[in-house]
């Protein structure tokens, strides 16, 4: 399949993803105790709360309750970790911790693994690092060469060591005839690391090193196994969903054409069609033209169990779809729509109506159906639902120096309902490959991100919206101002009093780094932020100069829980770092979040470390 119509279709079925887990949603692998799994030994626990310092190698502290499944190894007990259940195909959703310096694994049906490990700043992951799809091995071939098929990761999405980084993985188990023959490989269909896709469809030939079930067999059915003789590790919030059901089957398709009065035609049920056939999938190709015709498809569901289907009906032109003579979506115009729909065992019968008018829309018509187990099924041919246009993404890379980039920015934080647009931003791609948006309206770094640079297609595409997207793993950091003034009430102001702030200019050095002024309260500010060699932190350094008006701070941090892991360095939501040896307070902003707060002072400057 061309690239171009691999996308098409991913874009198409992947954008019901979110959709499908709403109707359908995934079974939790509880962790109040250790009942789902097989016996195993005292390295694995359940505990309640888990930390891993970032100065200590493979040192994981706990506490105890419930929620959480850590590995605790030792020398005496290092076993791994099997599910009572087993598994064919299947999708996962958890989040895990790693430790400094620690490795693990999440072996699917026991065979398979995808690679547990702390890979943070690592600028060229391979299979062994986090997310990576491990080699296979054969002992064989000569020295040196006995490991083969190993899949790194697109890129590396990981997050710093003692943070919850959030895998997504998504499995097809081989395929086995009557006889036992393998039919066909597994398959990865994609893997997720902190909202970055870093595989997509990776065939698996066999089981990759070291299997703990079958050896070198494989089956249609394993369990999941958590690897515990390398090193500490930490799950939470483990979900999971098996396709193991029988999907709908589509049969006695039949289509009629038609070609006149399509505009003028409201009941569809009545027309004749001057054309008539069937076939075994939907397509608009039946009707031999680009325009001016209508479809009337009319065929039956074979329903495999009694329960709810999720219909996805997409097209450019006009569609409408009945099901059991019930029209459950009316003349949708080229857009996609999801119908839920409650169904009995057994034959349903369906008719979907097509019509395309408009000369210069490009045919398109897809149709799949969804069970609780069972993936999505295309009911239609392939060449019915692509584009023969579709979009290539307008990507900007950073280079060999600092790019800068002017746009909007739709700007979130995890606990916001909606979205913020940001419409003064200015986003700044290092060579490094830790990039930040600066909101040049409120001076604050709003988010940073690590990985490529910027999206520009909804920016730069047709028409375009201003907006260009973050590529990598972004971490939001405020919606607010980070120079404030506290009020006569005692609270900290979100935004700037009329009239007390300017955006003055910003200043860039050899290797086109800015360096933002402004003037705020009666200050001179001067904002110098620098990404480390390292790609582990951006560090950023405020110089205050004048005669403040009024008690001033500065929020290096804001969120919905914040901790002093040790001195002079904090943890903000688990999901990055401030490190600073100013002298900081911990204050609540009476909207759910607190502020990691230092106080202004004349000729004095700030300096912290932002660490993800």
């Amino acid at each position: 399949m061309k690239l171009k119509k691999y996308l098409g279709l991913l874009v198409l079925f992947l954008g019901n993803g979110a959709q499908a887990q709403e109707q359908f949603p995934m079974s939790e692998l509880s962790f109040a105790d250790l009942s789902p799994f097989q016996t195993t030994q005292s390295n694995w626990q359940i505990v309640g709360a888990v930390s891993a310092p970032m100065d200590k190698d493979q040192t994981l502290n706990t506490k105890k309750g419930s929620g959480i499944l850590a590995n605790l190894p030792d020398d005496n007990h290092k076993a791994q970790i099997f599910t009572q259940f087993e598994h064919g195909d299947i999708d996962l959703d958890f989040e895990v911790m790693m430790p400094v310096g620690s490795n693990s694994g999440v072996y699917l049906q026991g065979r398979y693994e995808i690679q547990l490990r702390d890979s943070w700043g690592k600028r060229r992951p391979n299979f062994a690092d986090l997310g990576g799809i491990y080699q296979r091995w054969d002992d064989t071939q000569p020295k040196g060469q006995e490991g083969f098929e190993g899949t790194a990761p697109s890129t590396n999405a990981a997050k710093a060591p003692g943070l919850w980084q959030r895998l997504r993985i998504s499995f097809q188990a081989p395929r086995f005839d009557a006889q036992g023959k393998k039919t066909k490989n597994a398959r990865i269909i994609f893997v997720e690391l902190n909202g970055v896709v870093i595989h997509q469809n990776v065939e698996l030939t066999g089981p990759t090193r070291g299997p703990y079930v079958g050896g070198g067999d494989e089956a249609a059915m394993g369990p999941l196994v958590f690897q515990g003789d390398h090193g500490p590790v930490a799950f939470r919030n483990f979900k999971y969903r098996s396709f193991d059901g029988t999907p709908v089957q589509l049969k006695d398709l039949t289509y009629q054409v038609v070609r006149e009065n399509i505009q003028e035609t409201k009941d569809w049920s009545s027309v004749k069609g001057e054309s008539k056939g069937t076939d075994q999938l939907i397509t608009w190709n039946v009707a031999q033209t680009s325009n001016d015709f209508a479809i009337i498809y009319e065929g039956i569901f074979e329903i495999p169990q009694s329960g709810n289907y999720l219909f996805i009906l997409a097209c450019q032109g006009n569609a409408s779809l009945w099901i059991n003579g019930e029209m459950i979506i009316n003349d949708m115009y080229s857009r996609t729509e999801r119908h839920l729909a409650s169904l009995t065992k057994g034959s349903v019968p369906f008719r979907l109506v097509y019509d395309k008018v408009e000369v210069w829309r490009q045919a398109q018509l897809g149709f799949s159906v969804e069970g609780g187990n069972f993936r999505p099924v295309n009911l239609h041919y392939e060449s019915s639902a692509l584009r023969s246009n579709p979009t290539d993404p307008i990507f900007e890379r950073s280079g060999n120096q600092a790019r800068l980039l002017r746009s909007f920015v739709d700007f979130k934080m995890p606990q916001m309902e909606q979205s913020k647009k940001i419409t003064n931003a200015i986003n700044v791609g290092d060579p490094t490959g830790l990039h930040y948006t600066y909101d040049l309206k409120q001076a604050s770094i709003v988010q940073v991100w690590r990985g490529d640079f910027l999206n520009m297609t909804p920016m730069w595409y047709n028409r375009g919206n201003g907006v260009s997207r973050a590529i990598g793993v972004v971490e939001p950091l405020t919606p607010d101002i980070q120079l404030t003034q506290r009020q006569s009430d005692g609270s900290l102001s979100g935004q700037f009093a009329d009239g007390q702030y300017r955006y003055r200019s910003y200043k860039v050095d050899d290797d086109n780094r800015p360096t933002f002024h402004y003037q705020a309260y009666g200050l001179d500010v001067v904002d110098q932020i620098t990404p480390t060699s390292d790609r582990k932190s951006i560090e950023r350094q405020l110089a205050f100069s004048g005669q403040a008006k009024g008690d001033l701070v500065f929020c290096l941090a804001s969120g919905a829980s914040l901790g002093k892991i040790k001195e002079e360095l904090y943890i903000i939501d688990d999901r990055y770092y401030i490190q600073t040896s100013a002298k900081t307070k911990v204050e609540d902003l009476g909207d759910g979040r607190q502020a990691l707060i230092v106080a202004v002072e004349d000729g004095k400057t700030i300096s912290y470390r932002i660490i993800w």
